[in-house]
């Protein structure tokens, strides 16, 4: 049997009950399929008890493992996130897996970009709704593909001010990259193209 190359994680919130632990092992299940991964979840995530200290727990007891897989998927953000900060900013590696995620797991996005781990995909998560075209644009991601996006897709976007651009694409939910500044996991983004997204995020 194959090692598994994709680690699925609760790197923030522990399923509320069985019933969505088993939704959330079901989604991976499938995602894992659909993008020809070999899929593997970290059960102490799912399982830990308690909401806050258990984060940093969590965090350091099993940050080391992520550096063996190719991909690292949380099935879902929240705030207990940013407690794998240190951990993931002291770390000595030099390579990293492959993140997506979306929300609070910006700051992962952040230090994955300070320490130069390679691209990453700003996408959605095993714990969340998704649909068709989220599904083809992390597709186009994971394949090293260009994925177009115009006015065609989206109709009702507004264009504020036309023009051209060209650099890296950084994405990030707003609520959280203000809240990084000033802090060891802010990101530089000179040169960059800047797409944000924001939910009211603590």
């Amino acid at each position: 049997m194959a090692k598994p190359n994709t680690l699925f994680l609760c790197p923030a919130y522990k399923p509320n009950s069985s019933e969505q632990a088993l939704l959330y092992q079901n989604n991976c299940d499938l995602l894992s399929e659909r993008y020809a991964m070999q899929g593997h979840s970290l059960s102490s995530s799912m399982t830990y008890p308690g909401i806050g200290v258990w984060h940093r727990h969590l965090a350091k007891a099993e940050h080391g493992k992520l550096y063996n897989y190719k991909y690292l998927w949380p099935i879902r953000g929240g705030f207990g996130s940013v407690f794998w900060s240190d951990f993931l900013l002291n770390a000595s590696n030099h390579e990293a897996p492959y993140l997506i995620g979306f929300s609070d797991i910006s700051v992962w996005h952040n230090i994955w970009h300070i320490k130069s781990w390679g691209e990453t995909a700003y996408a959605f998560m095993p714990g969340t709704l998704w649909g068709e075209k989220a599904e083809t644009s992390l597709d186009y991601c994971l394949k090293g593909e260009s994925f177009e996006v115009n006015q065609d897709h989206y109709p009702d976007v507004v264009v504020l001010r036309s023009g051209e651009a060209e650099g890296p694409c950084f994405a990030s939910c707003l609520r959280v990259l203000a809240s990084t500044i000033g802090t060891a996991c802010q990101v530089s983004l000179e040169g960059h193209i800047l797409a944000l997204e924001d939910i009211d995020e603590r």
